[in-house]
């Protein structure tokens, strides 16, 4: 995603300036495979881990304490507690763009997000007064399956009026499966992602999304890290977040 390749470029120039580099292992957010990442960064002799959107088990947990490796988890899957956690706005963007929707009229509400994650209590907490429900399609399925169920929503009587989804990817998705089932955006569905990749801006309707302020957020992954190093537990900032508006909204379909 790009919005992670921003925070880790901002992140390795502000540890370069503590003359630190970064080591990077993908995952796919695998568990089995989150842990022998782990146990590879330490065989390498990393001195600090972050965990970007995977959190860190138990067993990870007791793997980093044993070898004295402190550790960040970035993102809402934070994991074990014992180790500070930075937010990459998802929660609070979703709080920007569900107020945003409110003010449009519309009180059909679904959500593309983990269905026990923080963006959807923050859309909850929102829209609860006003809405009459809330339905939420899981973001840890594979996008071919995220698109797959969107286009199963599309094909009932009542549909939503308005999608937030926790990333921009997905949200695309939304986009195509409306397209495809000649759905106007937004006359009839409103799409609000996450991220503001570039190809929120080149769609057809151009991508409503929350903007993250990448390079603050990668300076301040890396001051997190740098802290953990000197057993600073001094609690996280938060990030800016911006809700960008662009064509895929509109006022509620009546």
């Amino acid at each position: 995603m790009a919005m992670y390749a921003g925070i880790l470029t901002a992140c390795e120039s502000r540890l370069a300036h503590f003359a630190y580099g970064v080591m990077l292992i993908t995952t796919g957010g695998r568990p089995e495979q989150n842990l022998l990442a782990t146990h590879a960064l330490l065989g390498r002799g990393a001195q600090a881990v972050v965990f970007a959107e995977v959190g860190a088990s138990t067993e990870i947990a007791r793997a980093l304490e044993a070898h004295g490796v402190p550790w960040v988890s970035l993102g809402e899957n934070a994991g074990a507690a014992g180790a500070p956690s930075l937010s990459i706005g998802r929660p609070e963007g979703a709080v920007l763009a569900a107020r945003y929707l409110l003010s449009l009229g519309h009180r059909r509400v679904a959500v593309i997000a983990r269905p026990d994650g923080d963006v959807v209590d923050a859309v909850k907490q929102v829209v609860a007064a006003g809405s009459r429900s809330l339905e939420v399609l899981d973001a840890r399925l594979e996008i071919d399956a995220v698109q797959a169920a969107m286009g199963r929503w599309l094909e009932r009587d009542e549909l939503p009026t308005a999608v937030i989804s926790d990333s921009d990817v997905q949200a695309l998705a939304a986009l195509r499966e409306c397209a495809i089932r000649d759905i106007a955006v937004p006359q009839r569905l409103s799409v609000i992602g996450f991220g503001d990749a570039e190809l929120a801006r080149r769609t057809y309707p151009t991508l409503s999304t929350v903007r993250v302020a990448t390079a603050e957020l990668g300076s301040r992954v890396a001051e997190a890290v740098v802290a953990g190093l000197k057993e600073d537990k001094s609690p996280a900032p938060e990030v800016s977040v911006k809700l960008i508006v662009r064509e895929s909204t509109g006022p509620a379909f009546a």
